[in-house]
């Protein structure tokens, strides 16, 4: 996670920003404002303490009057532009902001079990440790000191965690998943095993010692946390690295099986299909035919739902 801008506005103002093509990330140091998501009428009151997240590539307004016409983001901060920025004379607001790098087919996973935006508001209960964190990134942002760019990159990396354990502490979001999974310290380190070497046969007990648990403990851990087994697990997560190397098209079936732990075509076009709802073949045929169709500006028909898409 980084963060590279940070923005100093004064008077009465509103910004367009475009749909970004990562999650973005940014919290008000100082004054309030307003925000609107593409798509949706309500409008979020922020103030000094708040941190949104925004995870859906979705274009946003954000300001202190949304009903003026806003100035385009880009033409105010251009590419290549100092990394902050000070619009007017005053110094009544201040917002710091970044975005989050994830890994290509993990992030996907991610993107998929957040909401499109998070807010955690200063007087919550799960800001308490945002607002130290936030001290320490101004002062570090400020400061130019040696090593201050490093110490940003983890301080934002640790208010990320900060942010998806706050969002996760709410009572509604807290059933199981894979968000609530990769947050538990014991069950995140067997995923990550699962994650580096998926063509690998796994077996429960090894699995169980990376989390440090006895066999039954991690089984039943596992389960209630993730809400699935941990080989369904690993049947999973094949599959959706399978499906990703089904869109991008340059592998062959045979060379995809090998890759996620088939010995053999068969049993991997009979893994995905029970998985997928579809055949390995007739899943990229549909892929092309979507991505044709599309640059056509031709409506596609849908005859089976990826689950993991």
């Amino acid at each position: 996670m980084f963060i590279n801008h940070a923005h100093s506005l004064c008077g009465v103002w509103a910004l367009a920003f475009p749909p970004p093509s990562k999650i973005k990330f940014f919290t008000i140091v100082r004054g309030k404002a307003f925000l609107r998501v593409e798509g949706s009428e309500k409008v979020v009151s922020l103030q000094a303490g708040d941190v949104v997240l925004l995870s859906a590539p979705k274009s946003f307004v954000l300001g202190t009057d949304l009903t003026r016409q806003p100035l385009d983001a880009l033409e105010v901060f251009p590419i290549g532009a100092p990394t902050v920025v000070q619009i007017g004379e005053g110094d009544d607001f201040f917002l710091m902001g970044g975005h989050v790098d994830l890994d290509a087919v993990s992030g996907r996973i991610l993107l998929d079990s957040l909401p499109s935006l998070i807010r955690l508001q200063a007087g919550g209960r799960e800001a308490e440790k945002l607002q130290w964190l936030i001290g320490q990134l101004v002062e570090e942002f400020r400061g130019h000191e040696a090593g201050s760019g490093f110490a940003c990159s983890g301080l934002a990396q640790l208010m990320f965690l900060q942010i998806l354990r706050g969002y996760l502490s709410r009572s509604e979001n807290s059933g199981a998943g894979w968000l609530r999974a990769i947050s538990d310290l014991r069950i995140a380190r067997a995923l990550a095993l699962i994650h580096d070497d998926p063509a690998r046969e796994w077996h429960l007990p090894d699995l169980a010692k990376a989390a440090g648990m006895s066999r039954t403990a991690f089984a039943t851990r596992f389960r209630e946390i993730a809400g699935v087994t941990p080989l369904a697990y690993v049947t999973q997560w094949r599959m959706h690295l399978a499906e990703r190397a089904l869109r991008d098209g340059e592998k062959t079936i045979a060379m995809i099986a090998q890759s996620v732990g088939y010995a053999s075509e068969a049993a991997f076009s009979n893994a995905f299909k029970r998985v997928m709802g579809a055949s390995p073949t007739r899943f990229r045929t549909y892929q092309r035919q979507e991505l044709t169709e599309t640059r056509k500006g031709e409506p596609v028909g849908r005859d089976y739902v990826p689950l993991l898409a």
